[in-house]
């Protein structure tokens, strides 16, 4: 560096990571695709440092055109929002302008949803085997689990070689295995890592049916459904038995504690390895099974609602 000026010469090429050039006291963290070409650095009309490729088709340009795409696309929409947001508080005691206010909201806030999907999606299908592409599919949305895996699995090179996105669709991928209509495939041994262990196989069969209920202290929705646990543990007592399983816990004591809390008096554990959550797939909490006396996945569900609507139809 001299004159605060630098080159930095490489003969590594990696088109599929965007990387950071750091500086501490000017710069900050600045994206940077490894690519051949001549680059540099330079000051943008805000003032703000940006690399500017002399090749208008490098992955750097194409990388800062879609930022530059997406601000230009979604920033005048979440600007609408924030007066939105400030209109509704100013309108606290108004319900009837509340009531227009989030209508608008609710319009404008799909309406970034919808735009942000169109553009990510041009992008990916512009950039499917760089980096780019691979931003933009961790940004895209799909309306089931199968969509994912369908996308994932006819992606770019950019997708397939990202090990979150692998991990992602392996995890989907049991998910679907063990959806509504699939075998539970529920005898393995759950430990809580101190001694004590539960194996659901044992706890469905002989006429039984069982609900699996995965679930984590930290989670309200978790909480939530626990009284209609209950009252359905209760209620169908002579055909149905109840699993509590602990998972994503920070330690086993906060899961013990929480289910005194909430009045689990049925079996539960916490799971100390995570082996409900590899072989279920598991996406979120809570998560939901209701499995028959043959073994078959009757309901698998985030809400214990229907879980209520299975049980009375029996």
């Amino acid at each position: 560096m001299e004159d605060g000026a630098f080159v930095y010469l490489s003969d590594q090429t990696d088109t599929l990571r965007l990387s950071y050039l750091v500086s501490p006291v000017s710069f900050g963290n600045l994206p940077v695709v490894c690519e051949p070409g001549n680059f540099t650095l330079e000051r943008d009309s805000a003032g703000s440092y940006v690399i500017v490729a002399q090749n208008p088709m490098s992955i750097n340009a194409r990388f800062r055109a879609y930022k530059t795409r997406l601000s230009q696309t979604l920033d005048p929409i979440t600007a609408d929002l924030k007066v939105l947001n400030d209109r509704y508080t100013l309108n606290k005691g108004n319900s009837d302008s509340l009531s227009l206010i989030e209508k608008e909201m609710i319009r404008m806030s799909d309406l970034f949803a919808s735009k942000h999907e169109e553009l990510v999606r041009a992008v990916y299908e512009e950039n499917r085997d760089n980096v780019i592409g691979l931003l933009a599919f961790s940004s895209m949305s799909f309306p089931s689990d199968s969509a994912f895996m369908s996308a994932y699995e006819r992606a770019g090179k950019a997708v397939k070689a990202n090990v979150k996105l692998l991990k992602k669709y392996k995890s989907i991928e049991k998910a679907v295995a063990t959806s509504s209509g699939k075998p539970f495939s529920g005898d393995f041994v759950i430990s809580d890592g101190e001694g004590s262990s539960l194996n659901p196989a044992n706890y469905y069969g002989k006429g039984k049916y069982l609900l699996v209920d995965f679930w984590a202290s930290w989670c309200l929705p978790c909480r939530v459904a626990m009284p209609h646990l209950s009252e359905m543990s209760e209620k169908y007592a002579d055909i149905l038995n109840v699993v509590s399983i602990g998972v994503w816990e920070n330690a086993k004591a906060d899961n013990d504690k929480a289910a005194k809390e909430v009045g689990i008096s049925w079996p539960h554990i916490y799971d100390a390895d995570s082996l409900s959550v590899k072989k279920y797939g598991l996406q979120g909490v809570p998560t939901l099974m209701l499995v028959d006396p043959d073994g078959t996945i009757l309901v698998r569900t985030y809400n214990h609602k229907d879980i209520q609507k299975a049980l009375s139809e029996l």
